[in-house]
């Protein structure tokens, strides 16, 4: 299991432009886990959300280094210089290049869907277990 402790740092703005805003981790060459979209959970103030986290370069956007990006669920509040925790959970799928933004927001949306699902199930809605 990877977990990821860091401090949210600015981003390109680009999730929260397309509707999802993401707090966007520094992390060390080893400390994050292979590329790709993962349901995780993110530890804010010593409370649990469910949170959709992409790990990767952006090839949408032709991005040249690598990024750990978490969309939180539920949470609708500045994250900017907060230090959040994110324990991964479950690997859904690899990163891809999109042609548009709207086939990528309906992927992000159908992403969020199998996040929040999947956290649910396993672990019910109050967090961890």
């Amino acid at each position: 299991m990877f977990v990821v402790t860091a401090r949210v740092i600015h981003g390109l703005r680009r999730g929260r432009n397309l509707g999802f805003p993401t707090a966007n981790v520094r992390h060390r060459i080893g400390q994050a886990p292979p590329d790709g979209i993962y349901a995780a959970w993110a530890c804010i103030d010593r409370q649990w959300y469910r949170a959709a986290v992409s790990v990767g370069k952006n090839k949408t956007f032709g991005a040249s280094h690598a990024t750990i990006e978490a969309h939180v669920l539920h949470w609708n509040r500045s994250l900017y210089g907060r230090t959040i925790t994110l324990v991964f959970v479950r690997w859904l799928r690899a990163m891809r290049r999109f042609n548009t933004d709207q086939a990528l927001v309906h992927t992000m949306r159908m992403d969020i869907k199998r996040v929040n699902s999947f956290l649910v199930s396993r672990c019910g809605r109050s967090g961890i277990s």
